[in-house]
């Protein structure tokens, strides 16, 4: 929803801007018609020069996209700049068929509208795309460490079902080939080799349920919360209010409180 404010301003650049710079532009005009033109038709120009160029542009991008799909090729840079290309075209083309005058002073009134309000859309763009960006890497990175815990969850029963025991470390499950070793670094704590603290059970997935068995490390990069494993085999990707609820249950005493001596001394992230 933060990007709401954005879409409303760019709406304004480009009708009420876009009309404001037709109509400075034709008030410079040698032509009497052109300098009669009003702001409210300056801004139903660039509203509608705005529609069918968006509209073109969306339309050529969306087939690139398919192609793209379809040929497994990476055309959507290409389809991109022609789409931007092309936006460009028929709003000017749009343009020079709603009002009166040559090609050449079509040309030099719409120029300056059309490339403000291009700037304008790549502006805000560039606002809206990299928070979101970083927003969106930062959810892969609770997913992908939420995730690791279903491995380590099946790699402790593998080792079990062979050794008739739970390993006292999770080093031991890499080292039986029970689970890879990237599956023990934590995505929200990649510096650390093993980003999960865990204390062994007596027997796999019949522990009472609030148990803790495997808890994710704090993350101060990410703050976003904890990938957690009970001892009856439930995964759960907590909040960290919601985690420390658990942590803080009397059954999770000694495991909470190994937690934090570890985590006191964990190297900061780079």
């Amino acid at each position: 929803m933060w990007q709401l404010p954005l879409a409303g301003l760019f709406i304004a650049g480009w009708i009420l801007g876009g009309g404001w710079l037709l109509r400075s532009g034709a008030r410079k005009s040698k032509s009497a018609k052109l300098r009669q033109i009003t702001l409210v038709r300056c801004c139903q120009l660039s509203f509608l020069s705005g529609v069918f160029a968006m509209g073109a542009a969306g339309a050529t991008l969306g087939i690139f996209v398919g192609l793209s799909r379809i040929t497994g090729s990476r055309l959507v840079a290409v389809g991109g700049l022609l789409a931007i290309a092309l936006a460009i075209c028929l709003a000017f083309l749009v343009f020079h068929a709603s009002r009166p005058g040559g090609l050449r002073e079509s040309l030099a009134l719409a120029i300056k509208p059309i490339c403000a309000v291009l700037l304008l859309a790549v502006a805000l763009g560039a606002c809206a795309y990299f928070p979101a960006r970083s927003h969106v890497m930062e959810r892969a990175r609770y997913t992908r460490t939420f995730a690791n815990l279903a491995r380590i969850r099946d790699a402790l029963n593998a080792y079990h079902r062979r050794y008739g025991l739970m390993p006292e470390r999770l080093e031991q499950l890499a080292a039986a080939d029970d689970i890879s070793a990237d599956k023990l670094v934590s995505a929200i704590n990649p510096h650390l080799p093993v980003g999960y603290y865990y204390v062994r059970p007596q027997r796999a997935n019949d522990q009472p349920a609030m148990r803790l068995v495997v808890v994710s490390f704090f993350s101060e990069k990410y703050p976003g919360g904890r990938a957690l494993l009970f001892g009856n085999g439930l995964r759960r990707w907590s909040a960290i209010a919601e985690a420390e609820l658990f942590l803080s249950d009397e059954i999770n005493e000694d495991f909470t409180a190994g937690l934090r001596r570890i985590e006191a001394d964990l190297p900061p992230p780079p």
